[in-house]
């Protein structure tokens, strides 16, 4: 029989051996991997979870709207919107605009967005609101033309989308940018 460097017989049995432990060491190792990716798969922190839910308005007796999800209702605004279950953890900011530069009688601009964990918080979908007799005024002396959303006696609306191309969004908001033309057409006053 042929000497092996170590000193070692050289056999069949030896390589056998040898062979069973490189694979009970390859099915260990295999196991551990797989048992880690599990555990970091299910030990991240859920983001739906990290969102705190806003709470939802009370439901009022309306023969107009069908609530086919979540209704979003500013009572300050006099508007409310149906939103799909998708938008679950939906944010809303309405920051001070503070002086209207253009006087148009801009007033607000109610943001609806979500925070992610890995992702930037984008306003989504925008909607604007202006006092009326204003934006008449201004829309006359050749400012902005943009079609309203939807005028009341005091106001108009004007919805905006943040990224249609979703050039700054991830997949997540992409799709919730997708869905805001059904969310416009779900638009009702409610003074």
């Amino acid at each position: 029989m042929k000497r092996m460097k170590s000193g070692k017989k050289f056999s069949p049995k030896n390589n056998t051996i040898q062979a069973r432990q490189l694979l009970i060491l390859a099915v260990i190792v295999v196991v551990t991997l797989l048992v880690a990716m599990k555990y970091l798969r299910f030990s991240k922190p859920d983001p739906s979870k990290m969102v705190p839910e806003l709470p939802q308005p009370v439901q009022q007796e309306t023969e107009s709207i069908v609530t086919t999800g979540l209704r979003y209702q500013n009572d300050q605004w006099g508007f409310e919107l149906e939103l799909p279950t998708t938008w679950q953890g939906y944010l809303v900011s309405e920051p001070s605009l503070g002086r209207d530069e253009s006087n148009s009688g801009h007033l607000t601009d109610v943001c609806f967005y979500f925070e992610r964990a890995g992702s930037i918080p984008a306003c989504i979908l925008q909607i604007s609101v202006f006092d009326k007799a204003k934006w008449m005024q201004y829309t006359q002396r050749g400012g902005k033309q943009v079609q309203p959303l939807f005028e009341s006696e005091e106001y108009v609306y004007i919805s905006n989308q943040y990224d249609p191309a979703c050039v700054q969004l991830d997949a997540f908001q992409c799709s919730r940018s997708q869905e805001i033309t059904a969310i416009q057409a779900t638009f009702r006053l409610t003074k």
